[in-house]
């Protein structure tokens, strides 16, 4: 078929559409309903869509600093800067929540709330049409992910000098936390902060490095 977008193969449409269909906080509900889901929440007990950044929970916010940190910590495990994550991990570094059962029914939840939305069909062909373009989303939610270390990397590395701690340090000490979280032009603003702290003080974190 053709359209104003130019030429789709009949039967890719979904395919080809599902990421402009998708807002940014669309990806940050994927988020919010993998917190839930991984605590052995229902499927029932899910919440609508988040309609804006104001409505991100501080759940979410935790939950993401959680996905940072453990990145973080991949690197710190081999001695690596904070700064050559691309070049030593990149995409796998995600592997930890990429393979979680909870990730995938997150994202097939969403993505059916999303073909509701967009294409205001019911709840059964949504549903159909979420389960043939999941892989395509959850590649899309790899980079939305990717996109989050390329937003905080900066940040964090300016904390470390600030503060004239190292990689293990900061871990130590509870790592980075997201101050605030909004989206403009469909772009995600994220802050981070870093709470003070005890350098004589050791965390139960330590045991990750010993």
């Amino acid at each position: 078929m053709s359209g104003r977008k130019g030429f789709i193969r009949s039967g890719f449409e979904d395919l080809i559409e599902i990421r402009d269909m998708y807002t940014k906080i669309d990806y940050y509900s994927i988020v919010e309903y993998y917190e839930i889901l991984k605590k052995g929440n229902s499927s029932q007990t899910l919440p609508g869509l988040l309609e804006d950044s104001g409505k991100v929970t501080e759940e979410v916010a935790d939950c993401l600093e959680d996905i940072i940190n453990s990145v973080l910590t991949q690197i710190v495990k081999v001695n690596r800067p904070f700064t050559e994550f691309k070049e030593f991990f990149g995409a796998k570094a995600f592997d930890f929540i990429m393979h979680d059962p909870s990730l995938k029914q997150a994202v097939g939840n969403v993505t059916m709330h999303v073909f509701m939305r967009e294409k205001k069909i019911n709840h059964e062909i949504a549903k159909q049409k979420a389960q043939k373009v999941l892989a395509n989303v959850r590649d899309n939610f790899l980079d939305f992910l990717l996109e989050l270390m390329d937003i905080t990397l900066p940040q964090i590395d300016k904390i470390m000098k600030i503060h004239s701690i190292d990689e293990k340090e900061l871990l130590r000490m509870g790592g980075p936390i997201i101050e605030t979280i909004y989206i403009e032009e469909n772009k995600s603003i994220i802050k981070l902060g870093f709470k003070s702290y005890d350098p004589d003080k050791r965390s139960p974190a330590d045991k990750m490095f010993e």
